[in-house]
């Protein structure tokens, strides 16, 4: 039975890694995605994973005016090359590869301080989710005005504030409802809708 993929979950994580991650955070996410467990799907479901992946790249490039051209060679033979590979150790390293030149190629194109304040407001809002969070508490919390503070955050992930913190307590939600036990007026007391 193939296993079902969260894409809006996929999305989040690899505009994550590509924004604010390492080469270590790169690494962990193939091996989620197409690691051992992959191993028991068809070669066509790892493929389509692979091209997932691979256009949720494009999607974030696209997101920052750029595309593939702009960290690979060519764009046809990014699917045609992924089309071809016959071994999971081949797929497993060209996604690596295609994360990694994303990933430098959006370092090189924001300023790295930028990224850091992204990042620390990404790190209070999932540390605050549960709470009331207004734009003038993460600003007093980073030291910038509310307004700075959210154009940087829209410069960096494309989102603002609001809805990034939105997104995340709607993933909560949905991650707590899963369990029969729920109870609604439960569930949104946790993600912070109260």
């Amino acid at each position: 039975i193939e296993e079902r993929i969260d894409l809006q979950k996929l999305y989040i994580e690899l505009k994550d890694i590509v924004f604010y991650g390492s080469n270590e955070d790169s690494q962990k996410f193939v091996f989620r995605y197409l690691g051992p467990r992959c191993l028991e799907q068809s070669e066509v479901y790892l493929k389509n994973i692979a091209l997932l992946i691979v256009n949720n790249i494009q999607i974030i490039l696209t997101e920052q005016n750029a595309s593939f051209e702009a960290i690979l060679d060519n764009n046809l033979a990014v699917w045609d090359k992924l089309i071809r590979f016959e071994t999971i150790k081949d797929i497993h390293q060209w996604i690596y590869n295609v994360i990694e030149a994303a990933r430098q190629f959006i370092g090189n194109k924001v300023d790295a301080g930028y990224a850091h304040i992204a990042k620390k407001i990404s790190d209070i809002i999932h540390q605050e989710y549960q709470h009331h969070i207004t734009l003038s508490y993460i600003g007093e919390m980073i030291n910038y005005s509310p307004n700075h503070a959210n154009n940087i955050f829209k410069l960096i992930t494309g989102k603002t504030i609001y809805d990034y913190l939105m997104d995340l307590r709607i993933e909560k939600a949905k991650e707590l409802l899963r369990s029969p036990e729920s109870k609604i007026y439960a569930v949104a007391d946790k993600v912070g809708y109260s």
